[in-house]
């Protein structure tokens, strides 16, 4: 029923933080943050996936170096490439 919905927002407009944007607008925004980009660097995490070994086990690693990593900040960054050189995939190139 249309009366009984409390949160209206006018009809072609889409409510965003506070502000309403148009539906194609938010199309165009949503698809820029989606975009498919090669994927250079993975998480710490992802590479313990890789190296089939625990969360834990993996960030001690990187602290300690045998896995190669570096910090942003307060996130860790692994470089793919090194990894796959660590378990000896080529790249298809």
């Amino acid at each position: 029923m249309k009366g009984d919905d409390k949160t209206q927002v006018p009809v072609g407009r889409v409510a965003r933080a506070g502000k309403s944007v148009t539906p194609k607008k938010a199309a165009r925004t949503k698809k820029r943050r989606t975009q498919e980009l090669p994927s250079y660097a993975m998480t710490v995490e992802e590479a313990g996936v890789m190296l089939r070994i625990s969360r834990s086990s993996a960030y001690a690693a990187a602290k300690c170096g045998e896995i190669p990593a570096f910090r942003i900040g307060d996130r860790w960054i692994v470089p793919r490439r090194k990894i796959e050189e660590m378990l000896g995939i080529t790249p298809d190139d």
